[in-house]
């Protein structure tokens, strides 16, 4: 029992030397923010430190693509994995603030490989770059997950609340403003986002959302839009999309676009 004791004693202070020495500060922030280079994403951290015993903060982590802004966290607090290290990979969990909710998640990183799984929890839409840069601009609260691995990975969340203006794609004025709830399912394969799910819901109107997203956000989509007899809204909104109805309560709209980011 002492030589195990005595095992472990060496073997905290030895990692314990390790983050105090062999992982300078500059070192882990550089790790973090190259991490995701491989797939054209870009990390941005401000006020990074590094804590006590593979603890630290930053201040804010921004996710972008290009120059563009996906996600941003306020007051991220995570912690590193020590054993990871002597395994030549960083695996770190986190915590921190998004637009009003909160967001968690585990990311485990070796040289060109990544996984990442990441949850969301009552967000506001109208902060996230990113699905204003979809044509989802407007007020709604988010919770979702996303998993990642390698190059491949599933999103699946949910908007509720919503207020979504109307939005043009390609010329076509899309309804979206009569939508209160979404719910969507997708599946990430290198550069390409297929739908497998998306639903829109609103009084007495339902959607449906399908097709790809292929490299530099061309979207190739289809939005069925049916309503019922018991829809009150404007009767404008059907006179904007007159030509694509198919049959008496059912619209089909090709949304072909890109998403601007």
């Amino acid at each position: 029992m002492k030589r195990i004791l005595f095992a472990g004693f060496i073997t905290a202070i030895i990692l314990y030397g390790l983050w105090i020495i062999v992982v300078p500060e500059d070192f882990m922030q550089t790790l973090i923010e190259n991490s995701l280079r491989d797939n054209n994403l870009r990390i941005e951290t401000t006020g990074f430190h590094k804590g006590l015993f593979y603890n630290f903060t930053s201040q804010n982590i921004t996710l972008k693509k290009s120059q563009a802004t996906l996600i941003s966290i306020d007051n991220v607090a995570g912690r590193i994995n020590p054993l990871t290290i002597l395994l030549m990979r960083l695996t770190l969990s986190f915590n921190g603030d998004i637009s009003g909710g909160k967001m968690s998640g585990k990311v485990n990183l070796l040289k060109g490989k990544h996984q990442v799984a990441v949850y969301c929890n009552n967000a506001h839409v109208d902060a996230i770059p990113f699905l204003s840069g979809a044509g989802f601009s407007g007020k709604g609260i988010l919770s979702g997950e996303f998993l990642f691995k390698d190059k491949s990975g599933e999103l699946k969340f949910s908007i509720t609340d919503a207020r979504f203006y109307e939005k043009s794609f390609s010329g076509i004025t899309v309804p979206l403003n009569v939508f209160h709830s979404v719910r969507g399912a997708m599946t990430i394969n290198g550069d390409i986002i297929k739908i497998a799910s998306f639903s829109l819901e609103g009084r007495g109107i339902y959607a449906r959302l399908k097709g790809n997203i292929s490299g530099g956000g061309i979207m190739d989509l289809t939005m069925e839009i049916m309503p019922d007899s018991s829809f009150t809204g404007n009767s404008y909104i059907f006179s904007m999309i007159d030509n694509y109805k198919v049959s008496p309560g059912y619209y089909v709209i090709p949304i072909k676009s890109t998403i601007s980011f």
